[in-house]
């Protein structure tokens, strides 16, 4: 079990690399350092001199390779937190990749401390062959730990304490080529002072504080917080809907809707974490919360739209509502701070307006939220300079060979008058659709 410690207090990400998996062949990466755009100075954190951006949208036409950059982040994510990754998914364009490790590095500040960590694993065998996490410190890198094959070296001084722990993990590692080091050396007794506390600070991230939507996922696990905020925010986009309400379902009711099993193992897992804590579960019937009493039995509730009086529930809603009241948890002003949200398809069933206005509003958040969001879409209309730098423009386009490229809207140094969204869709910066005649003969 991770556990978020009192010394976490501030995260972000700075940059995230990948090679050899999907439709990524040699190296792409993902920055979000600031480029030679001096607009909006309030999409910008600042930290030891450092500048961050909040936001990173990306342009592509379909299956140009925007939703392998996403899965691409959830299977490094998943297998630093000790699940499996698909052994078929390095880049299949070359043959000779499967006998190459799939790579991916993740270059974050966390408490004011600038940290690269990163693994190659060999899908084919799903062997870790190198794995390794720095901390940046000035002109420098401090080795933290490096791991290549059954070799772990340091360069901190530990004390005999530490160093104990680090040996003895170090074995563990050796016999389990599989499982990251980094996940494998946090069962140590985790401290504030201690030299080895940056492992837990990183790996606290991926468990914490990156949270990813894929096109088609679930929605975020509500609290009564974010139901409170959702219900006095969907009236502000124009949906119709003016509360959210959650009405109890009695014992024959959510029995029809929830197996047994399924519905007396979330208790189980709710009671466990916290009384208090309940799970959202989508069904193409509603979405429904479970929690527990305190005896143990199920409180189901499920969700419904109120429209000046009239009931409806969550399936007789649009696309785009239901879609809406997903996102709307990113924009909650509570008390959850330092955030990574990663979006697949944002403006999927929403209006191009509705999309903007989301955009706008992350964007106007409290920057002591120290909230990023990174975004795929396909809306041309967020290619506005008045709405975001140019630093922030993304573009995903395949190479000749098939292969996926990623690269900035800083490269072509636009000037701000541009009507960049009427560049792209000319071609400008590629990442459109290339079309064929489909019946050449009608020509």
């Amino acid at each position: 079990m991770l556990y978020v410690n009192d010394f976490f207090e501030d995260n972000m990400l700075i940059k995230f690399r990948v090679e050899n998996y999907k439709s990524f062949n040699a190296e792409q990466s993902l920055s979000l350092m600031t480029g030679e755009s001096r607009d909006h100075r309030d999409h910008v954190y600042s930290v030891k001199g450092t500048d961050i951006l909040r936001t990173a949208v990306l342009f592509g036409a379909n299956a140009s390779g925007k939703s392998n950059l996403v899965k691409a982040m959830i299977a490094s994510r998943n297998l630093i937190l000790g699940y499996p990754i698909r052994r078929e998914d390095y880049c299949r364009l070359t043959p000779e990749n499967r006998d190459k490790p799939t790579a991916f590095e993740y270059t974050l500040e966390i408490n004011n401390r600038f940290f690269s960590y990163g693994l190659a694993v060999q899908l084919s065998t799903g062997t870790i062959t190198e794995e390794w996490l720095y901390e940046h410190v000035q002109s420098s890198r401090v080795k933290i730990f490096h791991r290549i094959q059954n070799d772990i070296k340091t360069d901190l001084e530990l004390g005999e304490h530490d160093r104990m722990f680090f040996n003895v993990y170090t074995a563990e590692a050796n016999t389990n080529r599989g499982m990251p080091f980094m996940l494998i050396i946090s069962k140590m007794p985790q401290t504030s002072k201690g030299k080895l506390n940056s492992i837990h600070l990183v790996l606290n991230w991926f468990a914490r504080s990156l949270r990813i939507i894929a096109a088609g996922s679930a929605p975020f696990n509500r609290t009564e917080k974010t139901n409170s905020f959702t219900d006095a925010a969907i009236a502000r986009y124009g949906t119709g809907i003016t509360s959210v309400r959650y009405e109890t379902l009695e014992p024959p009711a959510y029995a029809q809707i929830l197996p047994s099993d399924f519905l007396y193992g979330l208790v189980a897992a709710n009671r466990q974490n916290n009384q208090e804590s309940f799970s959202t579960v989508r069904l193409p019937t509603g979405i429904y919360t479970i929690s527990a009493k305190a005896n143990g039995e199920p409180v189901v509730k499920k969700m419904v739209y109120d429209h000046n009086g009239v009931q409806f529930d969550y399936g007789e809603e649009s696309d785009g509502t239901n879609r809406l009241m997903e996102l709307l948890p990113v924009l909650d002003t509570g008390d959850e701070k330092n955030i990574t949200y990663v979006i697949d398809e944002l403006d999927r069933s929403l209006h191009p307006q509705l999309t903007q206005k989301f955009v706008k509003d992350f964007e106007s958040l409290d920057p002591n939220l120290r909230r990023q969001l990174i975004l795929t879409v396909h809306e041309s209309r967020l290619l506005d300079l008045n709405l975001l730098r140019r630093d922030e423009i993304w573009f995903v386009n395949k190479n000749a060979n098939g292969a996926s490229e990623v690269y900035s809207l800083e490269e072509y140094k636009e000037r701000k008058d541009r009507k960049v969204d009427k560049s792209y869709l000319d071609g400008r910066y590629g990442g459109i659709p290339c079309f064929k005649q489909i019946f050449p003969d009608l020509e």
